[in-house]
């Protein structure tokens, strides 16, 4: 069955990539994880130094106060512009084009015709035209016209090429009334090309979900690491303003001088950080802009800024879990396209059992000669034949039964598979975005209880009440307690985005 195999591996996959993207998705040791998207960050000055040693310029045209890059904008440039897409919509434009093709089985057909004797005796010559009609209609009706017309003489074993002298008319019809009434080879040809033009959309919706999903994934571990680049600069910033607030109390003889070289260790192991989640950003940038192009199709750089992000719809409050597998299984492409299969394996099957039936065909011809010529030419013939052939053994109609019944099985085996892996899809779908929202709460918690804390310890430390040991320790958990949250909203959107690829929905993918 035409594209059959690609459908298949393609429902088949569909269901793995659901269930293991989040697990695909790249981690990190604690001290790199994800920040909260409610906390902006401020950008440290470019160009600042702590003794003799330049720190690294933060910030940069990744970010911006105002817009962002947008689901909405990420997915409008993927189907404008992205070459998985045009390449889909080519194989889609292609398979419809089939259609096309089986239908030229019923083109009306001209055939033009001569014969001539040059030798024997006899120097008769005739010209034929003929006009023939098949038609996509009950029965295999076939009809035809034709005009014939001789000269010269004709022996008398050829005596039915004898025309009168200005020729004759005929038409006629045939139609079958056992093997090739209810179908034929060119009806079954026709009719599976038309479920394989109405396959070839389905298969286009579905490989637009999957590269909007990859694209949409991207976008969610670009989120991720900027986000995760935007607590490094903001611990670096941190130190950095710190270092003036204590060069100041140092030289006021307030603090002793060891408290400079301690922050100073801290600003050059945070620039480190920096550094680390500045290249992770640098390829995230480069995945995105195979999906995020200028409106000449090149890859361009997005910016990152208060519009970028996920909205947080929760679908499975606004339909439960069985209304969704219910919904999955009657509408998603690629299974759509396994039920269009079927009936393309249904349709094999009826042909082969077609041929296995006699033919008896009925025919009528009408025609009229003109002009002068033999008395028995004269008036309007009409003629009705029948024919009728058996095949004996039927090996070759058994054979194709075999066959369209195997398919046939194949395909029904495998949609079984997919709908199960979809209800188990589904099922540990919901678990996960219920798993990740409340992971989401509760590090936003952990989140305002550690700035509160880390802000005390500071104003500790630059008091001389405290020591850089408890200060850098209390930093570190508040670094921690935002990248823990980042990473619970980056796997929160991933299992949106699964939640995507399992339902083809993706009005649940947008921003906020």
């Amino acid at each position: 069955m035409t594209g059959f195999l690609r459908r298949l591996a393609q429902s088949a996959a569909m269901t793995v990539l659901a269930a293991g993207a989040v697990l695909a998705a790249e981690d990190s040791d604690l001290v790199e994880l994800p920040i909260s998207a409610a906390r902006p960050t401020a950008q440290a000055t470019p160009s600042n130094t702590v003794g003799d040693t330049a720190i690294l310029p933060m910030g940069g045209d990744y970010t911006s106060r105002t817009g962002g890059l947008t689901l909405e904008a990420l997915f409008a440039s993927v189907e404008e512009h992205v070459p998985l897409v045009t390449a889909a919509e080519a194989v889609r434009d292609g398979r419809r084009a089939e259609l096309l093709t089986s239908q030229g089985a019923f083109d009306t057909r001209l055939s033009l015709d001569y014969y001539g004797r040059l030798s024997g005796g006899t120097d008769g010559q005739i010209g034929t035209s003929l006009v023939t009609k098949r038609f996509d209609a009950t029965g295999g009706l076939e009809v035809y016209g034709g005009y014939r017309i001789s000269t010269g003489e004709f022996p008398i074993y050829e005596d039915i090429l004898f025309t009168n002298t200005r020729g004759e008319l005929k038409a006629g019809a045939r139609i079958s009334l056992l093997r090739n009434r209810v179908t034929d080879r060119f009806r079954t040809a026709t009719a599976n090309a038309r479920l394989e033009g109405e396959a070839a959309d389905q298969d286009y919706l579905f490989a637009l979900v999957q590269i909007k999903s990859d694209a949409a994934a991207v976008y969610a571990n670009w989120l991720y690491w900027v986000r995760n680049l935007q607590v490094y600069e903001s611990l670096l910033e941190i130190a950095t303003t710190r270092q003036g607030a204590l060069q100041r109390s140092v030289e006021a003889g307030q603090l002793p001088a060891i408290r400079l070289d301690e922050n100073r260790q801290l600003i050059l192991s945070r620039q480190a950080d920096l550094l680390g989640a500045q290249q992770r950003v640098a390829v995230m940038l480069q995945q995105i802009g195979l999906y995020y192009r200028d409106p000449n199709g090149q890859p361009t750089r997005p910016t990152f800024g208060p519009d970028s992000g996920f909205a947080d719809p929760y679908p499975y409050r606004s339909r439960p879990l069985d209304d969704w597998l219910a919904r999955v299984l009657d509408a998603r492409p690629d299974i759509a396209s396994l039920r269009l299969a079927i009936a393309q394996a249904k349709n094999s099957l009826a042909l082969a059992d077609n041929d296995r039936q006699a033919n008896l065909d009925l025919s009528y011809e009408i025609s009229n000669d003109f002009g002068s010529g033999s008395p028995t030419r004269e008036g309007v013939e009409n003629i009705v034949s029948l024919n009728f052939n058996l095949p004996l053994e039927l090996r070759r109609a058994r054979g194709q039964t075999l066959k369209a019944e195997a398919e046939l099985k194949a395909i029904r085996a495998n949609l079984r598979i997919i709908k199960d892996r979809t209800g188990l899809a589904l099922s540990a779908n919901r678990q996960v975005l219920t798993t990740t929202r409340s992971q989401i709460e509760v590090a936003s918690d952990n989140v305002r209880l550690t700035e509160r804390l880390q802000k005390a310890e500071e104003t500790r430390y630059l008091a001389g009440a405290s020591n850089f040991f408890e200060l850098n320790t209390q930093e570190t958990a508040l670094a921690n307690s935002q990248l823990r949250l980042i990473l619970a909203q980056r796997d929160h959107d991933l299992a949106l985005v699964d939640f995507v690829r399992l339902t083809g929905e993706l009005a649940a993918l947008r921003s906020r």
